[in-house]
């Protein structure tokens, strides 16, 4: 219950690592891992947002709508990406023992 049942891509990251001519692609699969559920994430923002949720939470005033639809997507761009990166985290935490995110999440 809430554990994986086996950390999966995690041992492949930490088997990467550990080699001694491909360890940097440990890190590589890491921050694929990382982009591409940003990348879903992205895509559902505007998936979603464009189809059901059809309506502004700024003002379209003519001069200053860029900005503050810059700022809107900036401050919903800040907070799911908090649970992302505790999901990346929570998902490779066997890779991510003993760092700095995994101590703080």
């Amino acid at each position: 219950m809430g554990k994986p049942s086996s950390p999966f891509i995690a041992n492949w990251c930490e088997n990467l690592s550990q080699s001694v001519n491909l360890g940097f692609f440990g890190v590589i699969l890491f921050m694929f891992v990382g982009f591409y559920m940003f990348a879903c994430a992205m895509h559902g923002n505007i998936k979603v947002g464009l189809r059901f949720f059809n309506f502004s939470f700024y003002p379209l005033v003519p001069g200053e709508t860029f900005v503050t639809a810059f700022f809107v997507n900036a401050l919903l761009m800040n907070i799911y990406m908090v649970a992302l990166i505790y999901q990346v985290n929570d998902l490779f935490r066997w890779y991510t023992r003993g760092t700095q995110t995994a101590i703080f999440f």
